[in-house]
């Protein structure tokens, strides 16, 4: 569509990057207000938050080139190229969890209420990550003959993600980036008649792994197989019994105080 927004003295400034921003900064702002509500400081809280950002960057690609490992070992100058890329969503999800409950642990934050207060943040960012995906051309579908079609026709994109061009695909990226919004819309109706502290991560992790694993059969790009699925399926699958699992648990316990 449109990988690169703007270039000044020959620095490229990418589209998906610009949009990463914004999402984090957006979210940020969401998070802060669901910050106050839990009584997390907007300093403890922005911290957490930007190791949250930087490891899931970083979670994103290791998982990108995990799914096709074989191909980065015999071309290893596709690592650097493939920097431009988004990288696995999953990786960073799980990632990002990891160095946050780290975080959260060390800093004697309220654990339930943080993954509470973050989950539709989380969301909201990345339905906007998705628009980022969309002008890179990245997370591209199936070719198709529906009237939904999208076409991508920048070498550009192709350079940087390898989609196919002059070919009507599935517009995978905007399913996903309108169903990312639709679970952030979910997750504040849920916040309001929040009964437990878990039940907003929990909500999460159900609804956007269901959703991820239907949408997952129109994708069209490389991201290897895990028992016999592409990798986000089978880490969706994982993902929603998890949530499940933390559902039943953790409606058991009533709401803790305030810090």
């Amino acid at each position: 569509m449109h990988p690169i927004l703007f270039e000044i003295a020959g620095w490229r400034v990418p589209t998906y990057g610009v949009l990463l921003a914004a999402a984090f900064l957006i979210a940020l702002r969401v998070g802060l207000q669901y910050g106050r509500r839990e009584g997390v400081s907007p300093e403890t809280l922005m911290n957490l938050w930007l190791w949250v950002l930087l490891s899931g960057i970083v979670g994103a690609k290791i998982l990108l080139y995990l799914t096709d490992l074989d191909y980065y070992l015999h071309n290893p100058g596709a690592l650097l190229s493939s920097l431009r890329s988004a990288g696995v969503f999953y990786g960073g999800l799980g990632l990002g969890i990891a160095v946050g409950l780290l975080y959260v642990r060390r800093h004697g934050l309220p654990l339930w209420k943080c993954l509470d207060l973050s989950s539709p943040p989380l969301a909201l960012a990345h339905s906007i990550g998705r628009l980022g995906c969309l002008a890179a051309g990245c997370c591209y579908g199936r070719p198709t003959t529906l009237g939904w079609g999208i076409t991508f026709h920048d070498p550009e994109a192709r350079a940087i993600t390898g989609v196919p061009l002059d070919l009507a695909l599935h517009p995978t990226q905007i399913l996903l980036s309108i169903t990312s919004f639709l679970i952030f819309l979910l997750l504040v109706y849920l916040y309001r008649h929040k009964v437990f502290d878990g039940q907003i991560f929990a909500a999460y992790l159900i609804v956007e792994t269901a959703t991820r694993f239907g949408l997952e059969f129109l994708r069209g790009d490389p991201r290897g197989f895990v028992l016999g699925l592409p990798t986000s399926q089978t880490l969706s699958v994982a993902g929603f019994a998890t949530g499940v699992a933390l559902y039943l648990r953790r409606r058991r316990q009533p709401l803790a105080p305030l810090l």
